[in-house]
């Protein structure tokens, strides 16, 4: 959630090279420093600008000019610059984590996984909700068999759920083989339990498989592992059906896909594997978050647990950050609806999918403009953010080295001198 308390603008660049001329001159996608009547600033005359004063263009992939409120030296109060950085999705291992770990085996044994589910702004109860999974080991429990049915159980609750937001997937430290030769094609649909082995090049390549054994999509021991509950492929191909759902698309050859039989499997270090997904964003409509949650093992024993292996993290200047932050601030600029569907403008530009570095660095710039009537002294706070793409390219307008780059004029309509503290590279 995105809460400002008095005025501010944003203006989305690309990755262009700068230009040295007019406003109309400027590469679609450039923002510029210009003196109120439209000249371009430099370093050389950004410290003794006419009257202080300045404006920030941006000019948009379609020629329109975006240009901003009209600033003073004199009001800058900050200056600051936020590097890019990816947002990160959580990772929980429970039992054998790809390096070491497995998981306590016990008979008889109810195994149970609670997961509390920080909903944030998402909720419709008091913040989390609580899913879970659980399985009865039989008389004589494996890893593979308490690991494989506890994905069972959890994808099968998690199914329930309208969206996605974590994928759970079963690991085993045993190196496997390969289903087939190069030329035979392995291949699956995220979401479904088959598996459709082909012997493309007809030499009888392919490793028979039956009912028990396990199925693995990819070579690393960090692969996921599924139950093969029957089978019909013989050296020719034939088809797999699987345990649980694919929890991603397979398109393997023979080489690049694994089994690994029930034997092996039942003696091999298992554990369970669980992996934050993307969640829906819509501007206005389903904020930019990522999946947090808490695990609590009840009756897992010397289970070994590597919890929050990656931590959930929103990162900064992201696709949807900025993509959010544009939709919410055209409100200063007379977009006051706020329910997307009655919106009085089309968002003026979107932040690019395919931003170059993956994301925005972001310098924001503060003004504090004062004015006094009769004997009160009333003070205006604005701010501005650049959102600049995180790798600019040579010769950009923002990047350190361009002369007379934005970042070291901006340093000079602020400090007085270069100092290095917005430059981007």
């Amino acid at each position: 959630m995105q809460t400002t308390r008095n005025v501010e603008y944003l203006q989305i660049g690309s990755a262009v090279a700068a230009t040295t001329t007019t406003i109309t001159a400027m590469n679609a996608g450039e923002i510029g420093i210009f003196t109120s009547e439209g000249v371009r600033l430099t370093e050389a005359t950004a410290a003794t600008v006419a009257g202080n004063r300045f404006v920030i263009v941006t000019k948009l992939a379609d020629g329109t000019i975006v240009r901003s409120p009209e600033y003073s030296k004199a009001d800058m109060k900050y200056a600051t610059r936020k590097v890019y950085t990816a947002a990160t999705q959580q990772v929980d291992y429970i039992g054998y984590n790809g390096t070491s770990g497995s998981m306590d085996v016990i008979n008889d044994n109810t195994y149970k996984i609670h997961i509390q589910v920080q909903e944030l702004l998402r909720s419709n109860s008091d913040g989390r909700k609580i899913k879970f999974g659980i399985y009865k080991s039989s008389a004589a429990a494996t890893q593979a068999e308490v690991a494989s049915q506890l994905v069972k159980s959890l994808v099968g609750n998690f199914s329930r759920e309208y969206e996605k937001f974590i994928k759970f997937t079963m690991l085993a430290d045993h190196a496997g083989a390969a289903t087939g030769a190069a030329a035979d094609t392995v291949v699956g649909s995220l979401g479904s339990n088959k598996v459709v082995i082909t012997d493309t090049a007809a030499d009888s390549s392919v490793i028979a498989l039956a009912a028990g054994d396990y199925f693995r999509a990819g070579t690393a021991v960090t692969s996921p592992i599924y139950k093969i509950v029957s089978s019909t492929v013989a050296v020719t191909g034939g088809t797999l059906t699987l345990d649980v759902p694919l929890q991603a698309a397979v398109n393997l050859v023979g080489t690049t896909a694994e089994y690994i039989t029930a034997a092996q499997m039942a003696v091999a270090n298992c554990g369970i594997v669980m992996t934050g997904q993307a969640l829906s964003f819509k501007p206005g409509k389903f904020n930019d978050a990522v999946a947090s949650w808490d695990t609590i093992l009840i009756d897992f024993e010397d289970t070994t647990t590597t919890f929050k292996s990656v931590a959930a993290t929103i990162g900064s200047g992201t696709i949807n950050q900025v993509r959010q932050m544009e939709w919410f601030l055209q409100g200063f600029e007379g977009e006051y609806n706020r329910d997307t569907f009655s919106e009085t403008f089309a968002p003026r530009t979107n932040a690019s999918s395919a931003v170059a570095g993956g994301g925005y660095d972001l310098i924001r710039v503060g003004f504090e403009t004062k004015t006094t009537n009769g004997f009160q002294t009333t003070v205006s706070p604005q701010s501005i953010v650049l959102a600049i793409p995180a790798t600019p390219g040579a010769g950009s307008y923002a990047i350190a080295g361009t002369a007379n780059d934005i970042t070291d004029v901006l340093e000079i309509l602020f400090l007085g001198a270069v100092d290095g503290s917005l430059a981007i590279s």
